[in-house]
C-alpha cells in the first residue's frame, strides 16, 4: 500500500523485490533492488544521486483496471470481456 501512496504523491520509489512488485513499480516510477543490505544501500545511493525516477500514479486508470479485474474474477470472464 505504501508504494501506491508514494506514487499518488509523485514520489520516487525504492523497494526490495517481492512477487507482485512489478505491478506496483514500473521502470519509470522507481527502482526495485535485491533484498540485501547492499541492494538497499545501492538503491538509496541512486536516490541521493538523483537517478531514481518518479511518476505519479494515474488513480483513475488504476481504479478502472482494478474494477475491471474484480468484475472479471467474480463473473469468471478471462480478460474481463
Amino acid at each position: 500500500m505504501v508504494i501506491l501512496e508514494a506514487r499518488v504523491l509523485g514520489l520516487p520509489v525504492i523497494t526490495t523485490a517481492f512477487s507482485s512488485v512489478g505491478d506496483s513499480v514500473p521502470a519509470e516510477a522507481g527502482i526495485v533492488v535485491p533484498q540485501t543490505v547492499k541492494g538497499v544501500s545501492e538503491g538509496l545511493q541512486a536516490f541521493l544521486d538523483g537517478t531514481v525516477h518518479a511518476k505519479a500514479l494515474d488513480t483513475v486508470s488504476y481504479n478502472a483496471e482494478a474494477i475491471r479485474q474484480f468484475d472479471a474474477a467474480i463473473h469468471h470472464r478471462p480478460g474481463g470481456a
